[in-house]
């Protein structure tokens, strides 16, 4: 699809140990697409995120990218309301999120 094609363009992570952005987005990516508790529409709308996300990733110096960044987040996080925080989506953006907006330099 359009989202992997996307995270194929990135960089891999020089270090194994070390997982870079696309890793990280395509560890994103499978989380979502493994989620149970999310609607097809819900799926739809977090995989056209990671992939703004990824653009975003081959563009820093974007100067909207803290506003997208934070909408990405936004969405990525609105059907999760409910959601107990054992659930693996929750867990998945709790550690993933973050590792993205340090290697982009954002506020999480």
């Amino acid at each position: 699809g359009a989202v992997t094609n996307t995270i194929n363009q990135l960089p891999s992570s020089p270090d194994p140990a070390q997982p870079g952005i696309k890793e990280l987005l395509t560890q994103l990516q499978a989380a979502i697409e493994a989620a149970k508790e999310l609607s097809p529409e819900d799926k739809a709308d977090g995989l056209e995120q990671v992939k703004v996300v990824a653009e975003l990733s081959q563009n820093p110096q974007n100067p909207e990218k803290e506003g997208i960044w934070r909408k990405a987040v936004k969405i990525l996080k609105a059907p999760i309301p409910g959601l107990p925080e054992t659930a693996t989506i929750v867990k998945a953006f709790g550690d993933i999120l973050p590792a993205i907006a340090k290697l982009l330099s954002l506020a999480v």
